[in-house]
This record gives C-alpha cells, structure tokens and sequence, in this order.
C-alpha cells in the first residue's frame, strides 16, 4: 500500500490546505498532458490523485492513518468468497500492505531458438548467425532514460531516491518494498528520451554470431551465455539457448561417429577387385575393392567420420556393398554368361546349397506322399 502521505510530500500531521496545495503542485508537474511521451506519468499521476482522495477527506484520512489502507482496499481484499479461508484473507491484507517485497537482482529472460545445419557443418564446425528481437540499453540516452542526465530527470521525492520505501517497524527489523512511483529506479523521469520514452532500454533487430562446435549431434543444446535479454537492477544478462537439427544428408546416414553410404559395384569390379573412388564428407578417397566382394560385404575407412563433440578423433565410413546387375539385351546377356553353365563345382557357394536344400526338401515331400496313399 503506497504512503499517501509521502506520494504528496507532505507531514503527518499536515493540514488539508497543505495538502491540497501539494496535491495541486504535483497534479500540474505530472498530468499527462504536460508530459506528452512519458508512458509512466499517466501512472504516477493517478497515484497523486489517489493520495490526494484520501487524504482530503476526513473520515478516509482517519481510517488510512489507523489501519494503513484505503477502506476500499481493506474491504476488497477481506470480502469473504466462497471457498476462501481465515488464513487467505489475512494473507491478502498482509499483500496488500506489503506490496512487492524488496528490491532484488532479477537475472534478464534467456532467448531460445532452434536451427537446422548441414552434416558437413556437424563435421567441419562452422559459425553461424541469428536475427532476433532483442532488448537492450537505449543507446542515445545510455540507459538513463534522458538526454538530459541533470535537468531531464531527478530524485524520486516518495522514496527520497533510493528505489524503496519503509513501510512499518517490527522490533529492530523494519520492512520495505520497491517504491511504486519510480518502480524501484529511485529516479523521476521528467523529460523522456525519445528513442525509448524514460525507459532506459529499446528493442531492436540483432544479430548474434556464435560457433558450432565439431561433431555436434540433433538434439544439442548450446549454451551462450550472457546473450539474453538484460537483467533488472543489476541483475546479470540471460543466456541463449540454441538446440540443433543436422539436417539429414542425400547419401550419408550418420550413426554416432560413423557415417554409412550404399556402394554400388559392377560385377566385374565385385569378381575381379579394383580400386575405386568412394565420396566423402571432405572430398573423396580411392578404395580398395577386394576379389570375390559380395553384396551386403562392408568396406570400412578409419578416419573418414565425423568427430565427437569437441574431440580431434573421427569415426570411419562404412561402405555397403551393392553390387549391381547390368541391362543388356538378349544378345548382349548371351555374351555375358557364355560359358556360365559350365562352372565348377564350388564356384557359386550359396546358390548350390539353395539348390540342395530345394532337391532335399521335395524328395522328403514325395516319399511322405507315398507312404500316405
């Protein structure tokens, strides 16, 4: 509950003309009016008026001086409701004159995003940068909310310029809370910056740069700290939280630190061996195919990975073979498998015992048909 008599500047014991005379004072140096782009003088005049409604009248005065509150307040917050209990309504009260408690260091709210980045940067790391609104001091007015630090501005006279106001005495311990006509600021806006009306701060478009670490995976969250919105009576700045998304690759499937590619071979290359040229993250790198490759064999490149987070080691790449039938013709088939028949024995592992188990399975079938009929 704000100090009506302190809102007005007068004594206790001040005589209605006093406080008429203060009230009219302030009314003129606050309304609106006078104060054309000063968004808190609308507030801080009603405040005035307020102060000025009970204090002029007898019986409202007599009241505020024995219980501390405006009866309106007093009668709002102790109108019983259904549901409300004994200990609610004395806690109300104790709000009510209380208010918000004592000024404190509130830390500045932290700015979260989310950003996709490719496989190459997850390998490579890169550094990347964000546009955002964001809060921060008004740069004309450095933050005072004035141009004029001297005349544009001056002490709060409610809290004597120290941001809070002393509301009662309980032992040695007295009790306070943020001063509501300067909202804690113990200073008085009387000619507002015009960037940022008396606020001190101004929202803006920023753009922040920031690093991505090597082997960073989806689902990471990096932590910049600092770069969040500002704090509020020396509190320190939020922070940015980024969580990543490494897009998925046309060709590259990552699973941990190793990266996974479908490798296609012809068959003379699978039969023979060869040397080939398999894509990387980095580039390209030759490998060797050994003779008799078959499909589903996986070659393996130590190295060719990506690293873990904040680790110089890489993975490796894994290639799976595949090995690829050509299209021809009839005529061209012809030619291909000229002399295929005549393979020897042992040549063709899986299809032979396929054609074993196949020979096997149906004469088991005929002689169980046979001692059925």
């Amino acid at each position: 509950m704000p100090d009506y008599y302190k809102m007005l500047g007068v004594q206790r014991s001040a005589t209605t003309a006093e406080v008429k005379k203060a009230y009219h004072t302030l009314a003129l140096k606050f309304h609106p009016d006078h104060n054309v782009g000063n968004p808190r003088v609308e507030h801080q005049f009603q405040m005035i008026a307020e102060a000025y409604e009970v204090l002029q009248d007898t019986a409202e005065r007599q009241f505020y001086d024995r219980f501390g509150l405006k009866k309106e307040r007093l009668e709002r917050v102790t109108r019983p409701t259904p549901g409300k209990r004994f200990e609610g309504l004395v806690g109300n009260v104790v709000d009510e004159m209380l208010g918000s408690g004592k000024r404190k260091a509130k830390s500045g709210k932290d700015h979260r995003f989310r950003l996709s980045i490719s496989l190459e940067e997850a390998l490579l790391g890169a550094n990347r940068t964000i546009s955002y609104r964001h809060v921060s001091r008004c740069e004309p007015c450095e933050g005072t909310g004035t141009l004029d630090p001297d005349s544009g501005q001056e002490p709060c006279h409610v809290c004597d310029g120290g941001g809070e106001v002393k509301l009662a005495q309980s032992g040695l311990l007295p009790f306070k809370r943020i001063c509501e006509f300067c909202e804690g600021r113990g200073r008085v806006i009387l000619r507002p910056c015009a960037t940022c009306h008396g606020e001190g701060i101004t929202e803006r478009e920023r753009e922040y740069e920031f690093p991505i670490p090597r082997g960073v995976t989806s689902g990471k969250r990096l932590r910049i700290q600092g770069a969040g919105a500002p704090g509020v009576f020396g509190g320190r700045p939020g922070d940015m939280y980024v969580e990543v998304t490494v897009e998925p690759h046309p060709f590259f499937q990552r699973e941990g630190q190793d990266l996974h590619i479908d490798f296609p071979l012809d068959i003379r290359s699978a039969c023979m061996g060869a040397k080939k040229l398999a894509p990387t993250l980095s580039g390209g790198v030759t490998v060797h195919v050994p003779p008799h490759s078959k499909n589903g064999d996986v070659l393996r490149i130590r190295g060719e990975g990506v690293p873990g987070v904040g680790e110089v080691a890489r993975g490796d790449l894994l290639l799976h073979v595949r090995i690829e039938l050509p299209v021809l013709d009839d005529a061209q088939l012809e030619v291909l498998t000229r002399g295929w028949e005549d393979l020897p024995t042992g040549s063709q592992p899986q299809c032979e015992s396929f054609s074993s188990l196949v020979d096997e399975r149906i004469k088991q079938s005929q002689a169980e048909g046979e001692k059925s009929s």
